[in-house]
């Protein structure tokens, strides 16, 4: 287990798509994506004092320093905790657990994960699913259905567990470029911009864990 906080002032969508193809070259599983997922995480938390702990390897079973009956379920506990005041030596201290967050590798859909996502909804009533291009964001209101989906591809084409690395068709934007670059820089007449789903994922991610 570790704690994890990247100072960070800018996380672009295309830096986030490029970590995301060079992942997937080399790394198959789900934890290459942890440390992505957590320089997302706390660009978004900025200026809060919301933590982004790593309990994905916390032991299975109780400690005398460590409890974790709050946070983890019966399937074990999540990727990633969000919280304030936590301390590994949580049994006489007063964390909060906001969010627990779960990761998969791309294109493993929610839907094979109900029992996980049930386990953690038993311990907190808000938890993040991501599988890189997509985030679900789900509540504890008893259905095991995502209040919001963010996607952040064009075609949805998810496969159940395929070690498939099937192009992804992430959504992009574009802009004309202003006269003035065209004619002093010789630019082309559109260029590419950042997706308004981009900012809409960040503040819904900070909405969703603060509120």
């Amino acid at each position: 287990m570790h704690f994890t906080k990247i100072e960070d002032n800018h996380f672009s969508f295309e830096e986030y798509k490029e970590q995301v193809e060079k992942i997937r070259l080399v790394n198959r599983i789900e934890h290459g994506y942890y440390p992505l997922i957590i320089a997302v995480l706390n660009k978004v938390l900025t200026n809060t004092e919301i933590q982004v702990v790593d309990v994905s390897t916390t032991p299975h079973a109780r400690t005398t320093i460590h409890h974790k009956e709050d946070y983890s379920g019966c399937e074990g506990p999540p990727d990633l905790l969000l919280a304030k005041n936590y301390e590994y030596e949580n049994r006489n201290g007063k964390p909060q657990y906001l969010a627990l967050v779960e990761i998969k590798r791309p294109f493993i859909i929610w839907e094979n994960d109900i029992d996980q996502l049930k386990s953690h909804l038993s311990v907190n009533n808000k938890v993040i699913f991501t599988n890189i291009v997509q985030w679900c964001f789900f509540k504890g209101n008893g259905d095991i259905k995502p209040e919001k989906i963010i996607d952040l591809q064009n075609e949805v084409i998810y496969s159940t567990r395929s070690e498939s690395l099937e192009q992804i068709q992430w959504k992009a934007e574009s802009a004309k470029t202003p006269d003035f670059l065209l004619k002093e820089m010789d630019f082309p007449d559109i260029h590419e911009i950042e997706p308004n789903v981009w900012k809409e994922l960040h503040e819904y991610l900070k909405k969703f864990i603060l509120e």
